[in-house]
């Protein structure tokens, strides 16, 4: 008897699809109906919203990719329940973004090209989901499953190029010089430079990252990754105890990564600047994009999220700053664990770039 096949699924960004919609982390995405119902459901149906607990982490996290709401690093399951349910109180269902739903039905098709035969027995759940897509696109002019796919692969084919781009490239131009309160030579800002580089924030891949200008990367060494937990908190009538985080990864190329948490304020992914060389006597200087959890909303890049770094590596301590949309914030501690860690969440997360954030 012959071995039975062994099909992989088509990877796509932050997804991947098995001929059967897409999936985030191995998780598919709820029908609306069916997430409505488990966080609100109806007085007569006689049930209990759904716990916390009921799913994991990734679940609720997933969730919210699916539907393009914020999903920002290291929050926990209320965090991203409270976007689920704040973006149902706004618009009173939920709406997936219509590029997710174009990719869903390009991948589905590719997977089903490629693997002719393994999805017959998925064919009336493609079906469903390709007849939920379309309810939720823009009014056609026919419903005939054979027209709307002739039309979309036009469409899909433009779709594929553009979403091989955005996994690691952001056109916002950059603007402005920064200043940086610490002693150091000013490096000359080229206005019309891009944010976009070869990078991307995900350790896993790190090691593929081979673009970007070489005199950003020159001259930092590999030796300062970790964990930091930092002296300052942010505020005194924070909701939680948990000291403030900054979690390092150097890589080899000289590029760094950085992901700083203050719990119950504000949390952000943190890059070199492309726009100015990242270090000056020591100093790094980065730009960061993130998540406003007092407001509730994402940040994105912007020439004003500004900050800088120095670690001092035989100290094993960092000192820095950072202004973030609440304010300024000083950054200083000391080192508590060595080696990289994985940060999960990628710069394009917070762009707009990836996702449409309804409701967010």
């Amino acid at each position: 008897m012959a071995d039975a096949p062994v099909i992989a699924p088509i990877v796509s960004g932050p997804f991947e699809c098995r001929g059967d919609g897409l999936l985030y982390g191995g998780i598919k995405c709820e029908h609306p109906k069916t997430l409505k119902y488990l966080l609100a459901p109806t007085n007569s149906s006689k049930v209990v919203a759904t716990r916390d607990r009921d799913h994991s982490r990734m679940w609720w996290k997933a969730q919210c990719v699916h539907y393009g709401l914020p999903s920002p690093p290291y929050s926990t399951i209320s965090t991203y329940r409270a976007c689920l349910e704040r973006s149902l109180r706004r618009r009173g269902s939920f709406t997936r973004p219509q590029q997710l739903i174009d990719l869903e039905m390009e991948l589905n098709a590719t997977f089903r090209r490629l693997n002719p035969g393994v999805c017959d027995g998925a064919s009336s759940s493609e079906q469903r989901e390709s007849e939920s897509a379309n309810a939720q696109r823009k009014p056609p002019s026919t419903h005939i499953p054979t027209n709307s796919g002739s039309t979309s692969q036009i469409k899909d084919s433009k779709k594929r190029k553009a979403d091989a781009t955005y996994r690691v490239n952001i056109t916002q131009p950059c603007g402005g010089e920064v200043s940086i309160p610490v002693p150091m030579k000013r490096a000359r800002v080229d206005a019309s430079a891009p944010f976009a580089h070869k990078s991307r924030h995900h350790p896993p891949i790190a090691s593929k990252i081979s673009g970007g200008n070489q005199n950003v990367r020159r001259g930092i060494p590999g030796g300062f990754s970790g964990k930091y937990e930092l002296d300052c908190g942010f505020g005194s009538n924070s909701r939680t105890r948990e000291k403030p985080k900054l979690y390092v990864t150097m890589l080899e190329s000289g590029w760094f990564q950085a992901a700083l948490l203050l719990p119950g304020f504000f949390e952000c992914l943190i890059r070199p600047r492309t726009d100015v060389t990242v270090a000056i006597n020591g100093y790094l200087r980065f730009e960061w994009c993130g998540w406003n959890e007092q407001a509730g909303e994402i940040v994105p890049p912007s020439a004003k999220n500004i900050g800088w770094l120095k670690i001092y590596h035989t100290e094993g301590r960092v000192k820095g700053a950072i202004q973030t949309p609440l304010g300024p914030y000083l950054i200083q501690g000391p080192r508590v664990k060595s080696g990289s860690h994985v940060i999960q969440e990628k710069w394009e997360d917070y762009t707009g770039h990836t996702y449409s954030h309804v409701g967010g």
